[in-house]
Parts: C-alpha cells; structure tokens; sequence
C-alpha cells in the first residue's frame, strides 16, 4: 500500500541521514562532544515529534502522558526511550516492547535536524466481556512512525520547525462468534503522511504556546474482519466534499526546570503531556 511505502521510505531517509552525518563527522575526525553547540529551546530535555528538544548524555526523562517511558541520553545527540505500555500489558497477562530512537543529525548554532524513528507492539491479552459486548481476545496494539524535524531557532524564546511525519496504527482482536465456537479475527489500520510547520514562543522561558499549519497529502483507514475489508481514502473523501486534508496545531505549554505540562491538538486529535526530567 502506498502509505506503508511512504512510511518505510521516511525511515530509509532518516536511517540514510543518521548514518551519513555519522560517517561525516568520522571522516573530519569530530565527534559528537566537539560538535558547535546549538542554541537553547524551550522545549530542551523534552523532546516531541514537533520539536529538536534532546536530553544530555546520562540525563533520564519520563513521559507520563500521553505515553509513558522512560528515555535516557545516550550522548548529547542521541536518545533512546523504552515504552511503559508494555509494563500494563505484562500486568495483565499479555507482552510486547517499545522503543524510540531520536538522534539530531544537525546541528549550526541556530539550525537543527533531529530524525526519529519509534515502534510499538502491545498484546494486551484477553478482555473479559459484558452482558452487552462480548469478551475479546488477543487484543494488540501495534504503531510505527518515523519523523524528521528542522527547526531554526531565533533565539531561546522563539523557534520554527518544519516536521515530516509518517505513521500508522494498527489495531487487532479476536472475537467469538456463534456462542464462542468459532473466533473471528478483526483489526483497523491507520496510515498517514504529513508536513507540519509550526512557531514557538515561549513566555519567560515558562509559558509557551504554538500554532502551526499542515497539509497531509496521505491519510487512509482500513477495516477488516469476517472475510470483509473496507477501505476509506480521507483525502479523496474530503476533496470530493470540497476541502483538503488540512492539518492545524496548537499547543500550550508550562515548563519548569524539571516538568513539563501541556496541552496540544494536531488536526483533531487532542494530546495531554506531561514530563520529568532529572
């Protein structure tokens, strides 16, 4: 399907980059503590999908909200953070893993490339059921994205960034069917591509607020079960009632030396954040 081509070509992209500027630096004999170092942002020791922000190396961070993990710095450019879901699913029987790598690539003092590349695959095991719904089984939870975030930083209040981003989710269950005799197995997809530009500013280096405005030229979701699928193009669909896949954000944001809180909307999908940093 084009919208899984478009997400692995997105990971090619940021894997070929990671590797290049590595070999780069390899090859002028720099490594990652002599590189020039990059103007502040507000949004420093928390990284987002919409942001540069990195953590330094040996530095731990917590998301609590939306998902929560644990990130550690590798280096100074480079992070990687182990999803929580899989914690809840082990409390419940089931099992999976998750992992987020984010490395900036890029970096003159104003002018920043950070790439990301996360996946998630959760089996949450078995749900009991109810009088009205029936029990379900095998329930998973699987989501991939890769991401490329530029950003040029005015000055440590006052940024702006251009994000690509690819993704899916995809979810998954089985179901009894003629009183539990038979399972039937079902799943919905969603795949999307996107670019997303966006401003920040932050009050007092405390308050921020962002707002930006983006243009998915992907957006698909797809159903399956009992031996039907159904396919929705969104784009075609919103085109053909006269619009397009605009895609804005908003965003505000509280940050103290070790928290972050926030609120954001991407499209019409709303987001609660909450961080720690130590």
């Amino acid at each position: 399907m084009l919208g899984c081509g478009v997400l692995r070509g997105l990971v090619v992209v940021v894997v070929v980059c990671m590797l290049g500027v590595q070999v780069a630096h390899a090859q002028r004999g720099q490594s990652d503590v002599e590189r020039k170092p990059t103007e502040s942002s507000g949004f420093d020791g928390f990284p987002g999908f919409f942001d540069t922000g990195t953590i330094d190396r040996g530095r731990f961070q917590a998301d609590y909200l939306p998902i929560p993990g644990v990130r550690y710095g590798l280096t100074d450019e480079a992070s990687l953070k182990v999803s929580a879901l899989p914690v809840f699913a082990f409390l419940r029987g089931g099992w999976g893993a998750g992992f987020e790598f984010r490395h900036r690539m890029w970096s003159d003092r104003r002018f920043n490339l950070v790439g990301t590349l996360s996946a998630t695959h959760v089996n949450f095991g078995d749900i009991a059921g109810t009088e009205m719904d029936p029990p379900i089984y095998d329930f998973t939870v699987t989501t991939a994205f890769a991401v490329l975030t530029a950003d040029w930083r005015i000055n440590p209040r006052h940024v702006l960034a251009i994000t690509a981003l690819a993704g899916k989710v995809k979810l998954g269950l089985d179901q009894p069917v003629n009183d539990g005799e038979v399972r039937t197995t079902s799943s919905s997809d969603f795949t999307t591509f996107m670019i997303v530009a966006t401003q920040t500013y932050f009050i007092r280096g405390v308050l921020g607020l962002q707002w930006g405005i983006g243009y998915a030229p992907y957006l698909n979701a797809e159903s399956r079960g009992a031996g039907n699928t159904s396919n929705v193009d969104i784009n075609a669909a919103l085109e053909s009632a006269g619009g397009a896949a605009v895609v804005p954000r908003l965003g505000l944001f509280v940050r103290t030396r070790r928290w972050l809180i926030g609120a954001s909307v991407t499209g019409v999908v709303p987001s609660i954040e909450l961080a720690q940093t130590w």
